[in-house]
């Protein structure tokens, strides 16, 4: 996902017109970007933690992650769309 956010930060300088909305998807995109990196390390440690007690927190905690990086790219591709039309 962090690769898919970093084509589109690409792709959208080619496609809107408008400039703050540009720069408005750049920096979401970004920001979607560290924050898929965010569930990605949750995910690893909840792996590699002994406590079954603590996996359990930091699954939830990566899931959660996890969607708030989902809503966001929906949220960009929502606003490409409306710019490019």
């Amino acid at each position: 996902m962090v690769g898919v956010c970093l084509t589109v930060i690409s792709i959208v300088q080619t496609f809107t017109r408008s400039q703050a909305v540009r720069t408005l998807v750049d920096d979401l995109l970004a920001v979607n970007a560290l924050v898929f990196l965010c569930a990605c390390l949750l995910s690893c440690w909840a792996l590699r933690t002994r406590s079954v007690r603590r996996m359990h927190r930091v699954e939830s905690a990566a899931d959660i992650v996890f969607l708030v990086g989902l809503g966001g790219t929906v949220c960009a591709c929502g606003m490409i769309v409306w710019a490019a039309a």
